[in-house]
């Protein structure tokens, strides 16, 4: 199943034995295009927490009742490291104090899901591979341009909810053509400035103005998919699943 991330935003989080808080924000690997960590404040139950599960540990996502029920306990939660908002959305410091207080590599809650995770050569690494990592807060507004010019910015991700892996961005062209937004596969980027907060796309912005529109009212389907990829004529390499 596809889904929106920007849509799960607010859900309650449901651990084993009761409420742990609500979905804040995600972290997303910009380099391989899936979402790392999913940012849980952890409101009047821990006030001022904010802890990271890992997508492993979603159990169930309830649209009807705005809730993700994840394979932990909520002393599990309690016992992880807190992420603190100032820091930068790299999380290269979290991770540092992290490994400075000799956390394990994997943080495992008594369920034994996945709470906090880190490389296991993490002080040699997190130079190299975390500033790929960002929090869908900033990537939501960064600049698209095609090979010939802007065409707009990034509006919201769409995942696999299987695996959580990027499927399609959503690109708001408001200001070039105003009121559209449409879907790109993050296969086609060809560069991301993260100091200058844009992605380049290996598309023409005619290509992009006369690619098929996309309706957040509606779900995405098999048939919309298909003529998706077969108007850029690439390949799509993954499978589409049940419709958002």
């Amino acid at each position: 199943m596809l889904r929106n991330l920007n849509r799960i935003r607010g859900y309650g989080i449901e651990a084993r034995d009761g409420s742990i808080g609500s979905v804040r924000d995600f972290f997303l690997d910009g380099a391989n295009w899936c979402v790392r960590y999913v940012m849980v404040d952890t409101g009047q139950w821990l006030p001022g927490r904010r802890v990271l599960i890992a997508p492993a540990a979603i159990d169930h996502i309830d649209d009807e009742r705005r809730r993700v029920s994840v394979n932990l306990m909520k002393r599990g939660v309690e016992d992880s490291p807190s992420v603190r908002e100032h820091l930068p959305v790299s999380l290269r410091k979290e991770f540092e104090r992290n490994l400075a207080m000799n956390w394990p590599h994997v943080m495992l809650s008594p369920a034994g899901a996945p709470i906090l995770t880190l490389p296991p050569n993490a002080a040699g690494v997190i130079g190299d591979q975390e500033p790929h990592l960002r929090s869908l807060d900033e990537l939501t507004g960064y600049g698209i341009e095609a090979r010939d010019g802007s065409i707009g910015r990034a509006h919201d991700v769409i995942v696999s909810e299987e695996d959580f892996k990027v499927r399609l961005l959503v690109v708001d062209t408001n200001h070039w053509l105003p009121g559209r937004k449409v879907l790109i596969d993050p296969d086609w980027v060809e560069g991301i400035s993260w100091a200058d907060r844009r992605i380049v796309m290996g598309l023409s912005r005619k290509e992009i103005e006369e690619s098929p529109e996309y309706d957040e009212s509606t779900a995405i389907d098999h048939q919309y998919v298909e003529r998706l990829y077969a108007f850029y004529g690439r390949p799509r390499n993954w499978s589409i699943g049940t419709p958002i």
